[in-house]
């Protein structure tokens, strides 16, 4: 595929691991980052979904939160939770020709099993009102499988860590990231949701 590239006024920190790109992406907020600040890791100790679960976040996957700053809207998290799901689902298309489904509201399904996360927690407070997106996709399989406890965890590719081509982690973060900005800003959240609908998946 023809490489995409982030929208310049993307502004990526990377990190090789890290506790939580939301948490520290959030402290970073509370600091003054500046909007579209976009943390990337590629492994996490303490990853976390709703309700405070845990996202097992091995090596060989990506780990990304990007920073929002919009007006205040009542639903926004829910917003930015069904715009990131449909550009999650596009790019793991667009980069590994994977058809993915959706388990509402923040699950990226593929075969069955859950290979990918959205969290979308939003703030107001002294330091402004913002939105810190979430996205943990499990590109591969990890060294020894899933733990027994996550049955239904799985991967995007199917593949070990070692068989992934060598830019799939930038290219999959590009693409999710400029095509989430693309519905984002083109504030159309009925098409969006039309799209998302599409995509919805029961088990």
């Amino acid at each position: 595929m023809e490489r995409i590239a982030l929208p310049p006024e993307v502004t990526i920190v990377s990190r090789e691991t890290i506790v939580s790109t939301n948490a520290e992406l959030i402290a970073l907020a509370k600091s003054g980052a500046a909007e579209l600040t976009l943390l990337t890791a590629k492994t996490q100790s303490g990853g976390h979904g709703q309700h405070g679960r845990t996202f097992f976040s091995p090596p060989g996957g990506a780990y990304f939160s990007l920073l929002l700053r919009p007006e205040i809207c009542a639903d926004i998290a829910e917003q930015v939770t069904v715009t990131a799901a449909v550009a999650a689902c596009e790019a793991v298309k667009a980069v590994f020709g994977v058809t993915a489904g959706i388990k509402p509201v923040n699950d990226i399904i593929i075969n069955g099993k859950k290979a990918a996360g959205i969290l979308a927690e939003a703030f107001d407070g002294a330091d402004g009102f913002f939105v810190v997106l979430g996205v943990g996709a499990n590109l591969t399989v990890p060294a020894g499988g899933f733990p027994a406890e996550l049955p239904n965890a799985g991967s995007v590719t199917g593949l070990s860590a070692g068989a992934l081509p060598a830019n799939a982690f930038d290219d999959f973060i590009a693409e999710t990231v400029t095509r989430f900005l693309t519905h984002y800003r083109g504030a159309d959240i009925d098409a969006v949701r039309k799209k998302y609908n599409e995509r919805l998946v029961t088990q």
